[in-house]
């Protein structure tokens, strides 16, 4: 789904290592951008939330369960 992610003169890279998956349900979703830019979706993708701007390069995004 497109809900929530930039539609027009959008131009992001999103490397393999960038974009991880957390084990809850609905599952979260979340990757980085090369531009620096961290996008999140809590239903599994359906609809998506721009997180951060202005970051360094995104190379690798990770989950971690609570408490662990």
């Amino acid at each position: 789904m497109i809900k929530g992610l930039p539609q027009k003169d959008a131009y992001e890279a999103v490397l393999h290592d960038a974009m991880a998956v957390d084990s809850l349900d609905p599952a979260g979703v979340y990757f980085g951008t090369r531009s620096g830019k961290l996008f999140a979706s809590t239903d599994a993708g359906k609809s998506w939330s721009a997180l951060l701007e202005g970051l360094p390069p995104i190379v690798a995004v990770k989950t971690a369960r609570k408490g662990a």
